[in-house]
């Protein structure tokens, strides 16, 4: 079997002004199999855009905590906005936000929709809240 491309130009019926068509050709001579390698390349982008196309589109909900005080942040929660369910502390027992240092939190966890309330809670006790964040535009927030 071997293989010829030609390319047709001009005004030939059922086709477009430039066409580039393979031939498959057997032993014989007999051409057995045609390919538009034009329409090929164009399903190929268009295959290559569909797969592309959803992470492109994917949203970013990471947000970064800053601790702006001079007090450990000990707790933090979030909550998918005007849920009035903080979720668990995404500190654990153990971890703490130092004065001056930050956090980055990952707050998709299933909740598809942008808008968040937080809250950071200082180890003396005293709490802050911020309400009605959209974090797929805002990636900080300075806890004072």
């Amino acid at each position: 079997m071997f293989m010829e491309a030609r390319l047709l130009s001009g005004d030939v019926p059922g086709r477009r002004r430039t066409d580039l068509t393979a031939h498959c050709f057997n032993q014989k001579g007999d051409d057995v199999m045609r390919v538009n390698v034009v329409g090929i390349f164009a399903g190929l982008a268009v295959a290559a855009f569909v797969s592309i196309t959803p992470a492109a589109a994917q949203q970013d909900y990471r947000m970064a905590v800053i601790n702006g005080s001079n007090v450990p942040i000990e707790v933090f929660q979030y909550s998918e906005c005007s849920s009035y369910d903080w979720r668990a502390d995404r500190l654990g027992a153990t971890e703490v936000i130092r004065p001056g240092a930050s956090k980055v939190f990952d707050m998709y966890d299933g909740i598809r929709d942008c808008c968040r309330d937080m809250k950071a809670k200082f180890g003396n006790g005293v709490a802050r809240e911020r309400m009605n964040v959209n974090v797929c535009q805002e990636s900080e927030w300075t806890v004072r």
